[in-house]
């Protein structure tokens, strides 16, 4: 699975998550992820993304998020 980042810059991207205080909601990670909130929601209903729920409400952990990303990263 292909996942895009914001200028294709994954270090700038997870040093902002890893800089970022409490938890997240898609409309702030759907940018860092270059992708749309719809599409968001539906990776993190399918399991792609880490994410959880409180009182129904979908919430992304940023340091969970920029670990996730590190897995992911291509190394040459």
């Amino acid at each position: 699975m292909k996942y895009l980042l914001s200028g294709g810059n994954h270090m700038t991207v997870i040093a902002k998550l890893r800089t970022k205080q409490g938890l997240m909601d898609a409309k702030e990670v759907a940018p860092l992820l270059d992708m749309n909130k719809e599409v968001l929601y539906r990776k993190a209903k399918a399991g792609l993304v880490p994410h959880f729920r409180i009182l129904g409400q979908v919430k992304f952990d940023p340091v969970a998020l920029a670990e996730w990303l590190e897995e992911r990263q291509v190394r040459p």
